[in-house]
Formats: structure tokens, sequence, C-alpha cells
């Protein structure tokens, strides 16, 4: 594989699937614009959306396809967006056709693919083009804004399929997965008596509700972890707690498929704590601190260089 700066590798094919399957939308907006014989313009674009702190990681899969561009999406999030026509269907489309996306959001690929191609198939678009690609944007996403229903009363969206070959196809997926959707979590319970606290590691998964049946799919492929249903109950977390399961799983597991995100520093120093917990350190007030240290500069409290 290619070498980058600072030694990194470039990013596997099945990684970029995975964290998009996470991180990842294929978005159409239809905007009206009386300037226009139809008198509505069509935008389509691939983007992912992060924390500005992973600007690196957004680089790295801007450098992976070569194409598309970075951008400021607010005060601290980031965009990579890719928005030409050709870039679309020279790059997008067959990387994604080649290791294809396993959550739903396969079902949005294929209505985005199908719109672009229309769009691409005819350089001035007709009323019968025009509805066509209204009738799949009324299954794209979250479907038609409130201006749009409005505006094509007409169209009436179909059901929207369920996609079901979900099977991880390679580890690296469900690296770049977890890259976008986990979280490494040192959870400490103080005991109602007493000073005395109990310690543990906990690893979370969280995914739409949609795609239960492939959180099923990846706690069978871990072999440990079971399904915490949300307060929202339109999300579910995939948990691993029991610490011999996160000891002897889920560390190897990624240690040898690596995370590439910042969120391989969190990793980093959860691994560190399991050292700890694993010589009983965690049991004496000295261990107890050090591991209060880590815990107190991981996730969102963790001071970037």
């Amino acid at each position: 594989m290619k070498q980058l700066k600072n030694n990194q590798i470039n990013l596997d094919p099945y990684w970029i699937t995975g964290f998009t399957d996470a991180e990842g939308s294929f978005l159409v907006s239809i905007i009206e614009n009386k300037n226009l014989k139809l008198g509505w313009t069509i935008n389509y674009r691939f983007n992912i959306g992060l924390h500005s702190r992973d600007i690196e990681i957004l680089k790295r899969i801007q450098e992976y396809f070569k194409v598309g561009t970075i951008y400021k999406n607010g005060e601290s999030s980031l965009s990579y967006e890719v928005k030409s026509l050709e870039d679309l269907i020279n790059i997008i489309i067959p990387h994604f056709e080649k290791y294809g996306l396993i959550t739903q959001k396969r079902i949005d690929f294929e209505i985005f693919k199908q719109i672009i191609y229309i769009r691409a198939n005819n350089k001035i678009l007709s009323k019968e083009n025009l509805d066509e690609i209204l009738k799949l944007k009324a299954n794209l996403n979250k479907g038609f804004t409130e201006k749009l229903t409005e505006s094509f009363p007409y169209i009436i969206s179909e059901s929207k399929p369920i996609f079901t070959n979900q099977i991880i196809p390679h580890p690296q997926w469900l690296t770049g997965f977890i890259d976008g959707e986990s979280c490494f979590i040192i959870n400490v319970q103080k005991s109602p008596k007493g000073n005395n606290c109990s310690i543990g590691l906990h690893f979370y998964i969280t995914q739409d509700i949609r795609d239960i049946e492939l959180m099923k799919v990846i706690i069978n492929y871990l072999n440990c972890g079971y399904l915490v249903p949300k307060s929202t109950k339109s999300v579910i977390d995939l948990k691993v707690g029991k610490f011999e399961d996160n000891l002897l799983k889920i560390i190897p597991f990624l240690q040898e498929y690596p995370l590439q995100s910042i969120k391989q520093k969190d990793f980093q120093d959860w691994v560190k704590a399991s050292i700890l917990i694993k010589m009983k350190k965690h049991l004496t007030h000295e261990g107890k601190n050090e591991i209060l240290k880590i815990k107190n500069g991981m996730n969102n409290k963790r001071i970037l260089e």
C-alpha cells in the first residue's frame, strides 16, 4: 500500500466504506430557481462531516479519492464533499459499487446513483426527467422537504426497500465503522458506602434502529456484546461491558486492524487503563488515580496538540 507522510498507510478501501456507512451521506437537493425553464435546480453531493479535530482523516479520505474539497461547516465542524458530476460518476460511485455499503445507507446510495445517471444522461432535463428524479428523491434519506411536498403533491413516495444482505465483507470495514460510530468508556461507579469505587471498561457502537440486524451481525462477528435500547428509541447501542471480552476480543481486534481517526488516541488510553485493571492496580489508591487521570483526558476532554 502507498506510504503517506508521517508514516501513515493509505486508507484501505473497505475502511473507507465502513467509515462512510457510519459518517457519510449521499445527498440530493432540489431547489426552486425561477430563472430555469423547469423552475428547479438539482444539486447532488457525497459528503462526510466530522468535528474539526478530525481534519487529518478528512485529508486522508481526500487523498484516497483524489477529488473533492474540505470546507468549514460551522464553528467546530468540517465536511469533505464531492459535487462534480464527473467525479461522482467516475470515482465515488465505482468505489461503492466495488466495496459495497452494508447499512441501510446502501439503499440511499442506490437511489442517489439512479438520480446521478438520469442527470448525466440528460443534458437538458425534461418534465418527465424531473418527475422521475422527484419520485426517487421522495425515498432518499429523509425524503421531501416541506417546500417539495407543497410543490409536488402528485409525487407519492413508495415503501422504501430494506437492505438485508448484511455480511461484514472485511475486518477493515468494521474498523472503519467503529472509527465512526464507537465510543471507548472508562466507567467509574462510586460505592454508596464509603469512598470505594468500581472501575470497568465499556465499548459502545451506536447505530440507527433500522440497522438492528446489522448490530446482531457485528455481535456475532466479534463474538461478544449485547444490544441496549436507547431512550430515544430511534437508535440502539451495541455494548461490550465484560472486562474479559474487551481485553481478549475488542482490544486484539483493534490492535490488528488499527483505527485511523483521532479515536485511536482514545483507544490507546483505554488500553492503558485495561493494563492497569488487569494488574489489579485499580484496587490501589495510586492506580485508581492514574486511571481517573486517563479517563479525564479522553474523548471530549482530550486536549489536542
